[in-house]
């Protein structure tokens, strides 16, 4: 056994301070891609290499042994430290602060005072004496201090950084702040206290057994708190640089945390909304704000003017619920969908166009259909009634010119009806039962026809495309065109029922009705243009008629997701 080194149960404490702080280096260090984890293995590792030289210096029998390993624990500090400092200069603004030129001004003082102290012996600048007296005691040298504010300031600065960002931070990462900013406070708290003679535990170093507590904070950090997993890097930056708005409330709606994109879409500070209540924050939005009272899924969509223009947001909002059912706050995301509505905007308004051009083509073909053989007959009458009159049939003459007043009546009505079903304006959401109700009216005073109209009151405002509207109205229309010519109807009922996603339509009458089969030999009661408009917005059509039972025509159209909602919605909002 050497005799400059004998056993004491005193290393043991030591020892034990040295497996932490290398377990937790060789776990950085299999994460060293992560920002700043390189410098923490680094940190750790010269910690353990601190807490083995202090454990052989209380083994050791010799002054010249102890002075040794004393000497040599203050040479493990200086690396200890400045890891330290690059770790959390990395971990504040990672890529920021530790450029080439500032590495090597850390890299070059620690290393430049490392020299000086193995090197003490030459010129005695560090240490003037140093010598054993129970413990080893040191006089200081002219460039002590240097050593002294290094092991003072670069601890305490990351202590501050860490304090700061506690400060900044939310969630994990205010977390992992905290627990870092009492790890390396600790340490330093107890070596003042040392320098200041108080050691209850002589002959154990204070500061190395605290290093264990410094372990264990940083390993909660790391496997409580992720911190040097990717997962919340990973998740902070997509938060930041997501192109969404994205914000979380928590269970009294103030608002916890919000990323840079909402900030910049509603002109919020970022750093100051922080801990605000959301409701006052966004008492610009009211639609926004009312949102946030919801306390189940909801959405909505708002109109923000920005920088003169006017963007349109989907607005969703997500109760955060733990497993128990406790909330926790709201989560609430902002989608720009300016430019799909533009889109939709544009394309609909191509599809009023070519409805548009569909309708005059449709309208040209009924005007040659029936005010076209209106004219035509009344033209062939007018000639006959030359014809006769050429030859002194006067008494048939006559016959002809009341037919020809009839045919002449006949067409008057058909533009009067042509008038009247062009001149029918849908709401600007396209309400259906409004703007039939007016055609009904002006019906009834034109033609003396009673017409009932049957609609359950969730329907009076549903809003329907304008598009689908509109044929519907045109398919009632020539419906009740052939209920005044052709039906010798006394009244007639229109029933609108809504039947899961689509809306069906009902014309009834109690005319003398007709035989469908024969529809093939008379063309003129419309039902192809009426079959037409119908499949062309996806919907269907059927007819069912006999003589002397009237005849009922049934008209059934797709209702369109959002039209669904949107009825809800609005019965509420009544």
């Amino acid at each position: 056994m050497n005799p400059d080194y004998q056993y004491t149960p005193y290393i043991w404490p030591m020892l034990g301070s040295a497996i932490f702080p290398g377990a937790l280096a060789l776990y950085a260090w299999k994460h060293r891609t992560v920002p700043g984890a390189t410098f923490f293995a680094v940190y750790q590792t010269f910690i353990a290499v601190w807490a083995l030289f202090t454990a052989i210096d209380m083994a050791a029998t010799t002054e010249s042994g102890k002075i040794l390993w004393h000497v040599l624990e203050a040479v493990a500090a200086i690396p200890a430290l400045t890891a330290l400092i690059c770790f959390a200069l990395e971990y504040a603004k990672p890529g920021k602060w530790l450029t080439r030129r500032n590495l090597f001004l850390l890299y070059l003082i620690p290393f430049l005072i490392i020299i000086i102290m193995l090197s003490n012996d030459l010129h005695h600048l560090f240490w003037t004496r140093l010598w054993l007296d129970t413990f080893v005691r040191v006089q200081r040298g002219p460039l002590n201090f240097i050593f002294a504010g290094f092991v003072f300031l670069l601890p305490l600065i990351a202590s501050l950084s860490f304090l700061k960002l506690s400060i900044r931070f939310r969630g994990v990462y205010r977390s992992q702040a905290l627990l870092l900013f009492f790890a390396t406070i600790l340490p330093l708290l107890t070596f003042f206290l040392e320098l200041a003679g108080i050691n209850p535990i002589a002959p154990l170093d204070p500061v190395v057994l605290v290093f264990n507590i410094n372990g264990l904070l940083c390993a909660i950090a790391i496997f409580r708190f992720g911190m040097l997993g990717v997962v919340p890097v990973g998740r902070d930056m997509a938060m930041k640089r997501m192109v969404d708005g994205l914000l979380i409330l928590d269970a009294k709606n103030r608002i916890a945390d919000v990323n840079p994109a909402v900030c910049v879409t509603l002109a919020l500070p970022s750093r100051n909304v922080i801990g605000h209540p959301a409701l006052q924050v966004f008492a610009p939005y009211p639609e926004l704000a009312s949102l946030i009272k919801e306390e189940e899924i909801a959405e909505t969509e708002i109109n923000v003017n920005r920088e003169g223009q006017s963007r349109y947001y989907h607005v969703h909002t997500l109760p955060l619920v733990d497993p128990r059912g406790f909330k926790l706050g709201q989560l609430i995301s902002l989608q720009d969908v300016t430019q799909q509505r533009r889109t939709r905007e544009k394309l609909l308004q191509q599809q009023r166009i070519l409805a548009i051009v569909q309708e005059r083509e449709r309208l040209a073909r009924e005007l040659h259909d029936c005010l076209g053989q209106a004219l035509a007959s009344a033209h062939l009458q007018a000639e006959t009634a030359q014809t006769l009159l050429a030859k002194g049939e006067t008494q048939q003459v006559a016959t002809q010119l009341s037919r020809l007043s009839e045919a002449t009546q006949a067409a008057n009505a058909d533009i009067r009806e042509y008038l009247l079903g062009i001149k029918i304006a849908l709401p600007t959401e396209g309400y259906l039962i409004a703007s039939l109700r007016n055609y009904l009216r002006k019906f009834e005073e034109n033609y003396a026809c009673p017409i009932e109209l049957v609609v359950p009151p969730e329907l009076e405002r549903l809003p329907i495309d304008s598009i689908v509207a509109l044929q519907l109205l045109r398919i009632i229309q020539e419906a009740l065109t052939n209920v005044r010519k052709h039906a010798t109807a006394h009244s007639a009922r229109i029933t609108l029922v809504r039947s899961e996603d689509r809306l069906e339509v009902t014309l009834a009458d109690d005319g003398r009705g007709f035989d469908p089969t024969q529809l093939a030999f008379n063309p003129g009661f419309g039902l192809r243009a009426m079959r037409e408009r119908a499949e062309g917005v996806g919907g269907a059509f059927k007819l069912h008629s006999a003589p002397g039972q009237g005849t009922r025509l049934t008209v059934c159209v797709p209702l369109e997701e959002q039209q669904r909602q949107a009825e809800p919605q609005r019965s509420e909002g009544d």
